[in-house]
């Protein structure tokens, strides 16, 4: 059966506390697509939810963002160990932590240039993850192009076997 957004929406009521289920369902109106009740429903969880309430973006994935593409933008600003992305996928700028990044390429990361990144969420919202200079390859999980290169020759090679 799927879920609908009606579904998710009776778990909590509008001035109870159950930010988890806010949260979760803030993911999931991201994932598809709803995004413009994404921004205004991870805004009531920043503005209402206790101070340790999901500051940081997970390590990993879950069942929400590890389906989510590669997205695109361009790094709009950066701060001390912060970068802050513009993206068409969604409205408000996209925080980054400087660990997010290649070390090699977060030295080289200027105002102005194309990223590419993976998502997470935190409390406000999206944080990129796995942010590159380079553009990805949709696989069954993320490659870079050189990974996928090796993946394509290893095939070659077994087919020629």
């Amino acid at each position: 059966m799927p879920v609908s957004s009606t579904t998710w929406g009776a778990v909590f009521q509008t001035s109870d506390a159950n930010f988890e289920a806010r949260f979760t369902f803030a993911q999931f109106l991201f994932a598809t697509g709803d995004v413009d009740r994404a921004v205004a429903l991870f805004s009531d969880i920043d503005k209402r939810a206790p101070k340790e309430f999901r500051r940081f973006a997970p390590r990993v994935d879950n069942l929400i963002t590890a389906p989510l593409p590669t997205y695109r933008g361009t790094v709009e600003s950066t701060r001390d160990n912060n970068i802050f992305i513009r993206s068409a996928a969604y409205p408000n700028r996209i925080f980054a932590h400087r660990s997010a990044l290649d070390d090699e390429e977060a030295d080289e990361m200027e105002v102005g240039q194309q990223v590419f990144f993976r998502l997470r969420f935190n409390r406000v919202g999206p944080v990129a993850v796995s942010v590159s200079l380079k553009a990805f390859i949709q696989r069954r999980n993320t490659m870079t192009f050189e990974s996928q290169t090796a993946v394509t020759n290893r095939e070659a090679s077994r087919q020629t076997a």
